[in-house]
């Protein structure tokens, strides 16, 4: 296994979220689709939003979330479900078309990094984390019960 990019703590972090996106033999895809989904989820939050979020997340998962934090950029008023999958494969760049070569692929991916995270949290932090952000609950509903236009996040300034 090569050595991963990101800054975690213990190599057994690199594996379980290799392993949850089903892509154990490339952790620094994984790396590179929990960045993207995290930085996205953060950009799109109020800056009091998105440190509520930091303050859930353990500490592997801070790492990555705050890579390149500007607190001061603008964040969004509003998202449906497929405005927020496409920001996802925005923010990967020119490599986007490997790590999220379809839309639904990347709402796996998206499903699959929340899922984990939660399952990181103490089972007390777990309601604060979906409570935090309306838009987790979306993402925790099976696709089919989801219209992906439908706006899935409000902010509340």
């Amino acid at each position: 296994m090569n050595q991963p990019s990101f800054a975690l703590h213990r190599l057994s972090d690199v594996q379980a979220m290799a392993t949850a996106l089903q892509c154990p033999e490339d952790p620094e895809k994984s790396e590179r689709i929990f960045r993207a989904i995290l930085h996205t989820l953060r950009d799109c939050l109020p800056s009091d939003d998105a440190i509520r979020i930091l303050r859930l997340l353990p500490d592997p998962l801070k790492a990555i979330y705050v890579q390149s934090w500007q607190t001061l950029a603008s964040h969004t008023d509003a998202l449906s479900m497929l405005q927020f999958i496409r920001r996802v494969r925005e923010s990967a760049g020119k490599i986007a078309f490997y790590d999220f070569p379809t839309e639904a692929v990347t709402e796996r991916y998206i499903r699959e990094v929340f899922g984990y995270v939660e399952q990181q949290l103490p089972v007390k932090k777990r309601y604060v984390w979906k409570a935090s952000i309306p838009f987790l609950a979306a993402f925790s509903k099976p696709a089919s019960q989801v219209n992906p236009f439908t706006t899935i996040y409000t902010s509340r300034n």
